[in-house]
């Protein structure tokens, strides 16, 4: 009896996982339930900041298709505060490896996002300058539709795409779900999608997947992308990588790449591309300055009829509070002693 309950062990324990790995979600359940859960964590944060190092490689030299010959390096910092405002400072350098050829594009620039307006600044010989400044509503693009949440996270930005506004889209279906092994018990589900939009950036992503992982609020551990489009033919995959921290995602680096095939004007392009991304100062629900994301803060006067509210600073109360509750103490205390002088008939002060 005892070998029969050996022999059938292995076999409930399979048809046991066999049964664990069988529950998952309908298609659209599960994309449901993942849009709910990443609310859910866009909710939780009130201010986020981080630093973002990416490096892109890429070619369009047919003479040489296997060499990356172009390099593109980008510090962006970001910084948000809900209901307050958004911050994303960049500073770019793109030049050829081979250093005969100057440098062709580099600066930095800020974007700067409030209730009161939208301002683009750019440094010119260490001094900020106002390039553009929109009023709210007048460029959607320029800076975001609301201030309520930051659904630009560094693990909700996936292959240069946002994935809560993409998943939202009606035309981004979950066909597919597959489960895949990580380490027992936890897997990853890997979402076969399909896409027929016509919002840029995403309106020549045709299909592709997406790995999640459950049990970590279902952030992104890899993608790929399939582009299809009457100019472009190729696909864009790549992975990410963590802390090892509960609570919220924090991204610790990315890698990317790229091979499309390009249709200009009848000239055919094959562009191959490698990107990787470094995340440090990762910070949630920190301190966050209401200063940071105003023109006043890089020394540029702010616009016609823009009054901010006093900016004493916070220790000034604190201080001043504790000087009047150290006089009142003192006072009280010389009324104590005069009190009971009097009573007992010394008249010395």
């Amino acid at each position: 009896m005892t070998r029969i309950r050996l022999l059938l062990a292995p076999v409930s324990f399979l048809v046991f996982s066999s049964m664990a790995y069988a529950q998952v979600d309908a298609p659209k359940d599960l994309k449901n339930k993942v849009l709910a859960h990443w609310a859910s964590v866009l909710e939780s944060i009130q201010t986020a900041r981080w630093e973002e190092e990416i490096q892109i490689h890429s070619t369009l030299d047919p003479k040489r298709p296997t060499a990356l010959t172009r390099l593109s390096a980008t510090l962006l910092r970001r910084a948000y505060k809900r209901k307050v405002g958004w911050l994303g400072y960049q500073k770019r350098d793109s030049f050829h490896a081979d250093q005969n050829v100057r440098t062709r594009d580099s600066g930095e620039t800020i974007t700067l996002v409030n209730a009161m307006y939208t301002a683009n600044l750019s440094k010119k010989a260490d001094q900020w300058l106002l390039s553009k400044l929109w009023k709210p509503g007048e460029n959607a693009e320029a800076g975001y539709a609301s201030l309520d949440t930051e659904p630009f996270l560094p693990w909700m930005t996936v292959g240069n795409v946002c994935l809560v506004p993409w998943l939202q889209e009606p035309s981004f279906v979950f066909a597919r779900i597959e489960q895949l092994p990580l380490r027992p018990p936890s897997v990853v589900y890997r979402v076969h999608f399909v896409y027929d939009g016509t919002r840029n950036p995403t309106k020549g992503i045709k299909s592709g997947f997406l790995d999640l992982d459950p049990a970590h609020s279902y952030r992104p551990l890899a993608y790929h992308y399939q582009i299809k489009s009457a100019f472009e033919d190729g696909f864009m995959r790549g992975s990410l990588e963590y802390e090892n921290s509960e609570g919220i995602p924090v991204l610790k680096a990315a890698s990317g790449e790229v091979q499309s095939r390009l249709n200009r004007k009848g000239r055919v392009v094959d562009v191959r591309g490698k990107e990787t991304q470094t995340f440090s100062q990762v910070q949630y629900n920190g301190r966050v300055m209401d200063t940071e994301f105003r023109l006043s803060q890089y020394d540029l006067p702010e616009p016609n009829g823009v009054v901010w509210p006093s900016s004493t600073r916070w220790w000034l109360w604190i201080t001043l509070g504790a000087v009047v509750c150290a006089g009142l103490a003192f006072g009280f205390g010389r009324l104590k002693r005069r009190l009971a002088r009097t009573v007992t008939g010394d008249k010395t002060l």
